[in-house]
């Protein structure tokens, strides 16, 4: 079972097929078992990740998260988030 209020935000990266690798922020829900599975919501947010946006739309994700869902929030188009 997961916890409503509680849970985790890492920063990873996505490696495409062609060798391009992504940066996108999971935010995730914590949970008592490590087998437990959650349905993942994906938003695409070219050149905007990390910007003022983050906070306006952190309530957004929290709604999901309590839910039991994991957010990524996947950065496709800005060149510091890109190798």
């Amino acid at each position: 079972m997961y916890h409503m209020d509680s849970f985790t935000t890492e920063d990873i990266w996505l490696s495409m097929p062609d060798g391009v690798r992504l940066s996108a922020t999971l935010t995730i829900p914590s949970s008592e078992r490590t087998d437990e599975k959650f349905p993942v919501l994906l938003e695409y947010k070219p050149y905007r990740k990390d910007d003022s946006f983050y906070n306006y739309n952190q309530q957004n994700t929290n709604y999901f998260v309590r839910r039991g869902f994991i957010v990524s929030e996947l950065t496709v188009e800005k060149f510091e988030y890109i190798e």
